[in-house]
C-alpha cells in the first residue's frame, strides 16, 4: 500500500513537471497572447478569421451578413499587418483578401448591402493591395469529387463536404473503417476506435459540445466519432502518442470515405476539460477524442471552400547542406 502511494505521487510529481513544461511552451508559443510575435503568425491569425468567412460563404443555406464582429476583426488585422511591413504578396495574406471581396461581391449579387464598416475597411485595402486577384469558393461536381484515380488525383479532390442530401449505404461506412485500418500505429498499438452515431439524441449531444458545425452538422446522416485509448502507452515520453496515433488513423479513414463516395466535414474536438469529460460519459469511453466526422451523401453540384495551401518551399526545411 505505502509502496503504491509512492508511486502514485512519483507519478504525479513527473507529470506535473512535464506537462507543466509542455504548458509553459504552449504558452509561450502559441497564439494565446492574443497578439502576433512573428509574421507567420500573423498570417496564421488572419488565416483563422479568414477560413470563418470562407467557410460561410459555402453554407448551404448561406446567411446574409454573417460573421460581422470576425469579418471586421480580419480588416483590423489585415490593416496591422501591411503596417508592420510584412510580405502583402504572401499567398495567405492575399487569400484573405480575396475572401472579403468575395464575400462584399456575394452580397451584391443577392441584393444586399453590407455594414459600412465592412464596405469601407474592405475598400480601404483593395486600394492598398489593388493587384489583389477576384477568386471565388469553388463548386465542385459530385462526380469529379469521387472519381476513382491515382492518389495524387485522390489528394486534390478532396474536399471537406458541408452540404449533405440523401443516403449512403451502412456497408460502405464499414468498408472504409476497414479499409482505414491499414494506417500505421506505434508498436502496431492499435488505439483507436470509431464510434458510428446516427441522428438521435447522442448525434444531438455531440454537435452541441462540438462548436464548429452550426449551419450543417445537423443535416449529416451519421457521426463518425474517432477516439484512442491511452492504454496502450508506457510512460510520459509517449504522452502525445495516442494523438499523434490518432491523427495518422483520421486521415487515412479521410481518404477511405472519398474511396467509398461518403461526403465527409472533420469537426475538431478541441474540448476544455469539462467538456471532454460529458463527450466521456455520452460515449461511455475513456479514450481521448481526436477528431469527429460528419458524413452523408452530397448533391450533384455544390461549393467548397478554397482553403489555399502555401507553397512547397515554407514547408520543406533541408538540412542537406549540414550533412
Amino acid at each position: 500500500m505505502i509502496q503504491t502511494l509512492k508511486n502514485k505521487l512519483s507519478h504525479l510529481y513527473h507529470a506535473t513537471r512535464i506537462y507543466g513544461s509542455d504548458a509553459g511552451h504552449y504558452i509561450s508559443h502559441s497564439l494565446m497572447s492574443g497578439y502576433a510575435k512573428s509574421e507567420y503568425a500573423f498570417l496564421r491569425m488572419i488565416t483563422l478569421r479568414a477560413h470563418v468567412v470562407e467557410k460561410g460563404l459555402t453554407m448551404p443555406h448561406m446567411r446574409a451578413n454573417f460573421g460581422e464582429e470576425n469579418i471586421l476583426a480580419l480588416i483590423a488585422l489585415c490593416k496591422e499587418y501591411i503596417k508592420a511591413k510584412h510580405d502583402t504578396g504572401h499567398t495567405l495574406f492575399k487569400e484573405a483578401l480575396s475572401v472579403l471581396c468575395e464575400y462584399q461581391r456575394v452580397h451584391e449579387s443577392m441584393g444586399k448591402s453590407i455594414p459600412p464598416l465592412i464596405a469601407t475597411g474592405i475598400r480601404e485595402l483593395v486600394n492598398r493591395c489593388p493587384s489583389i486577384e477576384q477568386h471565388s469558393q469553388p463548386e465542385v461536381r459530385k462526380s469529379e469529387l469521387f472519381q476513382h484515380g491515382d492518389f495524387a488525383y485522390v489528394a486534390h479532390h478532396r474536399h471537406s463536404v458541408r452540404h449533405f442530401e440523401g443516403t449512403i449505404r451502412h456497408e460502405d461506412i464499414i468498408q472504409a473503417i476497414d479499409l482505414a485500418r491499414t494506417a500505421p500505429s506505434a508498436c502496431n498499438r492499435q488505439p483507436v476506435r470509431v464510434h458510428l452515431i446516427p441522428h438521435g439524441a447522442l448525434f444531438d449531444r455531440l454537435l452541441s459540445l462540438q462548436h464548429g458545425n452550426r449551419g450543417f452538422g445537423s443535416d449529416a446522416e451519421y457521426l463518425l466519432v474517432v477516439t484512442a485509448s491511452e492504454e496502450g502507452y508506457t510512460g510520459f515520453n509517449e504522452r502525445n502518442a495516442a494523438y499523434v496515433d490518432g491523427g495518422i488513423f483520421l486521415m487515412n479513414l479521410l481518404y477511405a470515405l472519398q474511396y467509398y463516395a461518403i461526403a465527409s466535414c472533420t469537426l475538431n474536438c478541441s474540448f476544455l476539460p469539462g467538456e471532454e469529460k460529458q463527450v466521456r460519459e455520452a460515449l461511455q469511453s475513456e479514450d481521448v477524442a481526436i477528431a469527429i466526422i460528419a458524413i452523408g451523401s452530397c448533391p450533384e453540384t455544390f461549393k467548397v471552400a478554397r482553403s489555399e495551401r502555401i507553397p512547397v518551399s515554407e514547408i520543406i526545411v533541408d538540412h542537406s547542406a549540414q550533412s
